[in-house]
């Protein structure tokens, strides 16, 4: 572009700043999807307890096939995925002897609720290039199914761009995590620890949130959205004592400006 005047306003790409960055291309991609079905309410028969059992809900995450592969794919830096799926029960009616009388109507099974940890899951495992050696990753169980698997050349449907999306979702946050970040719903915050003492300059604190689209033909940008809000710390026992001794009268110990919440460990 030209103009007549060749004078510009001082500004430079060098002082410019942005909230949206190019993360990888989806030319190359490639995908496998694994699905572990439900049995029934009382779970697959190879996991979990039975009618009546015993097993607690942390040993049941544990031998959670999918559950258990998802987290070994975290730990090797995989962009991997899980999520919960509803899958319709086979048909299989049963056929009268005489033509004349009526089949029995087929008992319908009762599948386990739609957030049961019981309910039939699938995993989605995304890399470039050649496929990874997946044996000591994905469980046994999953492996005994070949599953679906395509690539960018077969074409990615929607379903599975936001898939992908996730993965690199959850690959950003295991990462975060490990910086001492913590997520409270969709937003990540590096708390201030429980022995900082703040200043006025340090009343507010910032969170920072991601979302995925794709740029051009195949291009996945991330923005992210940064938002400022009321400082927060790690909660400790101190905390609860002081908060204990003082009267109810719905103010904060440490202040209006200071919020305090429970920091979970979670994979």
């Amino acid at each position: 572009m030209t103009h007549s005047s060749h004078q510009t306003n001082g500004a430079s790409l060098e002082d410019c700043h942005t909230n949206f960055f190019a993360l990888t291309d989806l030319c190359g991609i490639k995908w496998r999807k694994f699905v572990h079905c439900s049995a029934g309410p009382e779970g697959p028969p190879d996991w979990g307890g039975g009618p009546g059992g015993g097993t607690n809900a942390c040993g049941s995450i544990l031998e959670d096939p999918v559950l258990s592969s998802y987290t070994r794919c975290l730990t090797h830096d995989m962009l991997a995925v899980w999520r919960r799926v509803s899958l319709p029960p086979a048909n299989s009616q049963q056929s009268s002897l005489d033509p004349l009388v009526p089949a029995p109507p087929t008992p319908v099974p009762t599948l386990p609720p739609a957030l049961s940890l019981k309910a039939s899951k699938e995993l989605w495992i995304f890399w470039y290039g050649e496929e990874p050696d997946l044996t000591g990753l994905v469980s046994p169980q999953l492996l005994l199914n070949e599953g679906d698997n395509g690539s960018w050349e077969s074409g990615l449907s929607y379903e599975c761009r936001s898939l992908l999306f996730k993965a690199l979702h959850n690959l950003i946050e295991r990462c975060l995590m490990s910086r001492d970040f913590v997520r409270l719903g969709k937003w990540f915050v590096q708390p201030y620890s429980s022995s900082e003492k703040l200043d006025n300059s340090s009343s507010s604190h910032l969170s920072f949130s991601f979302a995925f689209f794709v740029h051009g033909e195949s291009t996945v940008c991330a923005s992210i959205d940064v938002r400022q809000h009321s400082v927060v710390r790690t909660l400790s026992k101190e905390h609860i004592a002081q908060a204990s001794s003082q009267p109810q009268n719905g103010t904060n110990v440490q202040g209006k400006f200071c919020y305090y919440f429970v920091i979970p460990k979670y994979f």
